[in-house]
């Protein structure tokens, strides 16, 4: 299951254009929008690092 999909089940309504225009640093995240894609890939805070 893709990323965009897996986001949305997990209640964020994200597009695949709007996934790919932060994958590229286009669009900045929310701390609640960076939270739950951490929490999607089963990732921690200190993964970022």
């Amino acid at each position: 299951m893709d990323i965009c999909r897996r986001l949305q089940m997990a209640g964020w309504d994200v597009s695949p254009p709007r996934y790919t225009q932060i994958e590229k640093q286009r669009r900045s995240l929310s701390d609640l929008e960076l939270r739950m894609i951490l929490r999607t890939l089963k990732a921690s805070w200190s993964d970022l690092e």
